[in-house]
């Protein structure tokens, strides 16, 4: 899909989100009678951490608190809703080079006819390199380096008729990092859905999909003598065939499965002609990225999900492998095991456990071995959390968390054990119409 909405003087323009949605929401809440809710609470944690950068050697120990203030503000009208939900995060610890002060901001627009829906959301966050890179390059560095996302994405669903129904959803995508240790990229995608209802409790959907993504140029210094830039663009298209069924009241399985083909184009910039120079040649210095070419793939997909619940008890498990954007300059083919299971031990009290597995591998061989083989990661955990109810208002959990992690290039293993604490207060919901 495209990347831009226009160009002006040869500079690319992106989506204003936040003037597209604060319009679409004003025209929302002035519309005729509609109900108003606005919901809102808090949360203190005491947190402790063994090994924040999960190193192999000389692990950095932290603790601290979090203040997590939240407000989640609708309206809703017969056809109609909007939503606006905002989380702040602040956070301090015993090194105060991770400190930081996050927010994640949501605006959703939703509407209803008979045969149409349409919704159109966009998302904000502003965070840190702490927690942002777990799932992908898993890199923490020895500080709280900001990173900065913002998506827009609308979609739409027309019903054909009883059985049949078509969705369309696209997504246009920027982050960026404020340090050069990590990579700025977009990242677009599409996709469309046909699903045809088969019986009572079995549907089947044909999905076809394509991504485009676009990092910026990493530039660096090859012998303190020679400025190299690089820079890898990848472009996916896939088709699966998915099915939600449900064996029985208590079991249902829902999932896709099918093939995404990769096609990524490399880019080197090279002023100093450092790849042509005969005397790097002659000694054996000629730069490894000269050699790097284009790359295309074809690779299994797939996003399976099988969900049980009891009369006390939930379960949930997932296989899942696709193509994701890198911090690191590169696509990745992120393959993840999970288990969730959740028990209701009284009226106010519950027991989570979770446990997950995961392999992220950069989609080019040649690419990984010169710069990625370092994130290239075999990596895991565990968690266990308690939450108790003490009133409507008040609450208490506890929790622990074990991670793992192997990366490619760097000898031994790293885990790291964190504790928390937290009290958890929301106050009464607002609601009224007009």
């Amino acid at each position: 899909m495209p990347q831009t909405l226009t160009i002006i003087n040869g500079r690319k323009l992106r989506p204003n989100t936040w003037v597209l949605f604060l319009i679409s929401f004003f025209m929302a809440v002035t519309c005729s009678a509609a109900q108003y809710k606005v919901e809102s609470g808090i949360q203190v944690k005491s947190q402790h951490n063994d090994n924040i950068q999960l190193s192999t050697n000389s692990p950095r120990s932290m603790q601290g608190r979090t203040v997590a203030p939240s407000v989640n503000a609708s309206v809703e009208g017969d056809t109609w809703e909007a939503r606006l939900n905002t989380d702040l995060t602040f956070n301090n610890f015993n090194r105060s080079e991770y400190d930081s002060d996050d927010q994640d901001v949501t605006l959703v627009l939703n509407k209803r006819t008979e045969i149409h829906y349409f919704r159109l959301e966009a998302n904000a966050v502003r965070d840190s390199t702490r927690t942002s890179e777990q799932d992908t390059s898993g890199i923490v560095t020895n500080s709280a380096i900001r990173r900065e996302s913002e998506q827009v994405s609308p979609q739409w669903s027309y019903t054909i008729d009883d059985l049949n129904s078509v969705l369309f959803v696209a997504s246009v995508s920027e982050t960026e990092y404020k340090s050069n240790r990590f990579t700025n990229y977009d990242y677009d995608s599409l996709r469309m859905d046909w699903t045809r209802v088969i019986q009572e409790n079995l549907r089947l959907t044909m999905r076809l999909n394509s991504s485009q993504y676009k990092p910026e140029e990493r530039v660096f210094n090859y012998l303190n003598a020679f400025e190299l830039g690089t820079r890898s663009e990848s472009t996916s298209y896939g088709a699966q065939l998915g099915a939600d069924y449900s064996l029985s009241e208590n079991w249902s399985l829902n999932g896709f499965l099918g093939s995404t083909q990769t096609d990524q184009e490399y880019f080197l910039s090279d002023p100093g002609d450092a790849c042509n120079n005969p005397i790097l040649e002659q000694i054996g210095l000629r730069p490894s990225v000269c050699d790097t070419k284009d790359f295309s793939s074809s690779d299994l997909t797939a996003d399976i999900s099988i969900d049980w619940s009891g009369e006390r008890m939930k379960a949930n498990f997932k296989y899942s492998i696709q193509n994701q954007p890198s911090s690191q300059g590169y696509e990745i083919e992120y393959e993840r095991y999970s288990a969730a299971w959740k028990y209701l031990i009284n009226r106010r009290s519950t027991f989570d456990a979770q446990i997950n597995y995961g392999v992220n591998q950069a989609l080019d061989s040649s690419l990984s071995e010169i710069v990625a083989r370092n994130n290239n990661r075999d990596f895991g955990g565990a968690k266990l959390s308690y939450n108790h109810s003490l009133t409507e208002r008040w609450g208490l959990g506890a929790s622990y968390q074990y991670q793992w992690q192997d990366r490619d290039g760097i000898p031994g293993d790293a885990e790291s054990h964190t504790i928390q604490i937290a009290i958890n207060y929301s106050p009464t919901d607002l609601v009224w119409s007009r």
